[in-house]
């Protein structure tokens, strides 16, 4: 599970989001440019992805910051599960 967190980092940083924090553990929290610049509410882009009911993320503030955030939970998870939670990422990013 590990490895899959460092593999959904890496993935998520190579469609533009930035990664918020560093940590051995299965937990991503990220951002992109557009909710840092006020241009699309982090909030909106968090309840389009739930909606959609493919992927479950969840939110979190660091250093007062709005972070989307995502944990690999389960052995069962594969990378074709990351490329998932990626592409509703960046769907719902573009429909807000």
């Amino acid at each position: 599970m590990a490895d899959l967190g460092e593999a959904l980092r890496v993935r998520l940083q190579e469609a533009g989001f930035a990664i918020l924090n560093d940590t051995p553990l299965p937990v991503v929290c990220f951002t992109h440019p557009r909710i840092d610049e006020g241009r699309v509410r982090g909030l909106d882009v968090l309840q389009r992805v739930l909606r959609g009911g493919r992927v479950w993320i969840s939110h979190v503030r660091l250093s007062g910051r709005f972070a989307l955030r995502a944990c690999v939970t389960s052995f069962l998870a594969r990378g074709e599960d990351l490329d998932v939670l990626v592409e509703e990422v960046r769907a719902a990013l573009a429909a807000v």
